[in-house]
């Protein structure tokens, strides 16, 4: 089956109530952004692996953001960079020791 195309009107109505057209990013904006706040709490760590926050599992999350980041798109990787995202958790370990 083919989906329906929405009508002008019908997307202007959609975009005025914020609609989330793609569910995806929407997620990783969420993500990212409860990560800079744990960042400003825990200026001197990253999350580990299981560590919640705020509900979410951001230590999961960015693990995830390691073994994807060739899958990751420019701006995504580029936002990541501009925190001082460790990439590498070893290395980060290491040079804290």
């Amino acid at each position: 089956r083919r989906k329906k195309q929405l009508t002008l009107e019908q997307t202007a109505k959609l975009d005025e109530i914020g609609f989330p057209w793609n569910v995806r990013n929407e997620r990783w904006e969420h993500c990212l952004k409860l990560l800079k706040e744990y960042r400003q709490e825990h200026k001197d760590r990253w999350p580990t692996q299981n560590e919640k926050y705020k509900s979410e599992n951001i230590g999961s999350w960015c693990m995830t953001q390691r073994r994807r980041k060739k899958q990751l798109t420019l701006e995504q990787t580029a936002k990541l960079d501009e925190i001082g995202f460790p990439w590498n958790v070893r290395n980060e370990r290491w040079e804290h020791c």
